[in-house]
């Protein structure tokens, strides 16, 4: 071992000098042997690492609960929302996790000239917002998804929410059912329409205080769902009708009355959902298979959780 000036120094109990202990013939005092002392370095080092799996515990949890697939042709997406034809294709992705690089619609003014319409752009922003003030990056992996209901009050979204919103293109959302302690089901949920759509997001422009790096990052606004999927998760992604888009965007628009009234599960319009395989828990995993339904459940699993069309329940 090394001091903090890096000089070598021997162990404890091995006969070196010290300040205080047994005096020696030569006048000199030594430190006595400490046999069976309390192990508080591994003691420490321990509850280290319970701190650090709690934390990975939590973004594993915030990866299981926050994925979507996005697979359309690029023709439907340049329709859809509007963009330049020399706007880049979109790779096909099925298992799109928090933490990576996502494709979002924006616009962004000219700021010489602040009274023309702003071009809507794609652009690939890290899924995680990380807020100017923000010192590190990781911070991002905390900010995936940000409640509906708060973001006039959250100083890491509150200004994005007036100025920098994004649409984010999906073709379908996953939610984990809960069925157990450690259990949990995979669903994949889309509009019943089939067609692509967009997911509310803001984004945020961020420097590293350190290497001076930039960084755009974004979070996925989510809303309390509808009753015909609210028996799968207590949450969903804000998903931004079409006729809305224009407004949304619009960084000029800063009218939270106004943008309120879009936060709602009814731009989604009718959802149907489907049991998919256990193998999309795995960021890592990819393709087609993973959207592919599973065997209906037993009747008596759908009566016991799906809740009727006209079921009044609170």
């Amino acid at each position: 071992m090394a001091d903090e000036q890096g000089h070598g120094h021997q162990g404890v109990g091995e006969g070196q000098e010290g300040p205080e202990g047994p005096e020696g013939q030569d006048g000199r005092h030594f430190v006595a042997p400490q046999r069976n002392s309390f192990p508080v370095n591994s003691i420490l080092t321990f509850l280290t690492f319970l701190s650090f799996l709690s934390f990975l515990s939590f973004l594993i949890f915030l990866i299981m609960c926050g994925r979507f697939a996005f697979y359309s042709p690029h023709e439907a997406v340049v329709r859809l929302f509007g963009l330049p034809d020399d706007t880049p294709a979109i790779e096909a992705r099925y298992n799109i996790a928090p933490t990576t690089f996502i494709p979002a619609v924006r616009e962004i003014p000219d700021v010489a000239t602040p009274d023309i319409a702003a071009t809507r752009r794609l652009a690939k922003l890290y899924w995680g917002l990380v807020p100017v003030w923000a010192k590190e990056k990781s911070i991002g992996a905390r900010m995936t998804n940000a409640r509906a209901e708060t973001l006039r009050e959250k100083p890491a979204f509150r200004n994005a929410y007036r100025k920098r919103r994004a649409l984010v293109p999906a073709d379908g959302y996953y939610e984990w059912m809960q069925l157990g302690p450690r259990d949990k089901q995979p669903y994949f949920l889309r509009p019943a329409s089939g067609v692509p759509f967009a997911l509310a997001a803001l984004w945020e422009a961020w420097r590293d205080p350190a290497t001076g790096e930039p960084l755009e990052s974004c979070t996925l606004i989510t809303t309390a769902p509808p009753k015909s999927i609210a028996y799968i998760h207590d949450r969903m992604p804000v998903i931004i009708p079409a006729s809305a888009y224009a407004e949304w965007l619009d960084p000029r628009n800063q009218d939270v009355e106004r943008l309120d009234r879009l936060l709602s599960a009814d731009g989604a319009g009718e959802m149907v959902a489907h049991r998919v395989s256990r193998l999309v828990s795995n960021a890592r995993n990819q393709g087609p298979p993973l959207i592919e339904p599973l065997d209906a459940p037993p009747l008596a699993m759908t009566l016991d959780l799906a809740p009727a069309p006209d079921d009044d329940q609170d």
